[in-house]
């Protein structure tokens, strides 16, 4: 999406410091409130509801009512949020499919005339999230798998992207002209980021207890390696020959 931003290079890093200052400020507030607000933590944990927020909700206003709208207004703030989600996930598939890297490329790019929006690549997004959100039903266990391997994946891109930049670094090698850079911290910025990462990325695929049963197992490793060995093949098989990537599409459009 940052494809459509104004003065991108210089917009972005800003928007994306601000928001996680802005955030985790306002974060650590609410985490401090809602730790006075708890109350019994066995009798939060062990809501009737099987959503703990919702009986610290009741255990601070004594009221159901006050309750049920507290939990309201968070279920449609949280709805809000899925919007985003969708709508950055929607794009970045767009995108991958304009530059031919996934299969269907040519109806996943498609934009209607007079619509100016992917709308098939909107829909895919939009069912395929709201499957997923089913899969709780039938076991907490694999939707728990799931969203956890959204996070390693997330870990992912971003290991890959600040390593490329350490090694830019590390072997003098001329970076692009920025309109934003760290300056001289910027090496060492990259690896305390970098380590951070690695540590998170390896308790991601932990489980939740020790000694866990397979009901109890963290079985997003075995997800993450499927798909990463999935479009392995597929890049190599195909994507090495379809792929051009969004530089030689900006090209195009210049000529």
């Amino acid at each position: 999406m940052s494809e459509e931003l104004h003065d991108a290079s210089r917009t972005l890093p800003r928007s994306m410091i601000m928001t996680t200052l802005f955030n985790g400020a306002f974060g650590w507030i609410m985490v401090i409130t809602y730790c006075f607000c708890i109350g019994n933590l066995e009798e939060a944990i062990t809501s009737p509801t099987g959503q703990p927020f919702m009986q610290v909700f009741y255990i601070s206003t004594q009221s159901v009512s006050s309750a049920t709208v507290m939990a309201s207004i968070l279920i449609v703030m949280i709805a809000f949020s899925n919007l985003t989600m969708v709508s950055t996930s929607s794009r970045q598939l767009f995108a991958f499919a304009r530059d031919h890297a996934v299969p269907f490329s040519p109806w996943f790019s498609e934009v209607p005339e007079g619509w100016d929006l992917p709308i098939n690549a909107i829909l895919t997004t939009f069912l395929i999230s709201s499957l997923l959100s089913l899969v709780n039903i039938g076991s907490a266990v694999a939707l728990n798998s799931i969203t956890s391997l959204a996070t390693t994946g997330l870990l992912s891109s971003y290991m890959v992207s600040i390593g490329c930049m350490i090694w830019q670094r590390c072997t003098k090698s001329p970076l692009l002209p920025s309109k934003f850079s760290l300056g001289r911290w910027g090496l060492a910025i990259n690896i305390v980021s970098e380590v951070f990462l690695v540590v998170i990325f390896v308790l991601a695929f932990m489980p939740g207890n020790p000694n866990p049963t397979a009901s109890q197992m963290n079985w997003s490793i075995l997800i993450y390696g499927t798909v990463a060995l999935s479009s392995l093949v597929y890049y190599v098989f195909r994507g090495t020959h379809r792929y051009e990537g969004p530089v030689a599409y900006v090209r195009m459009l210049e000529q």
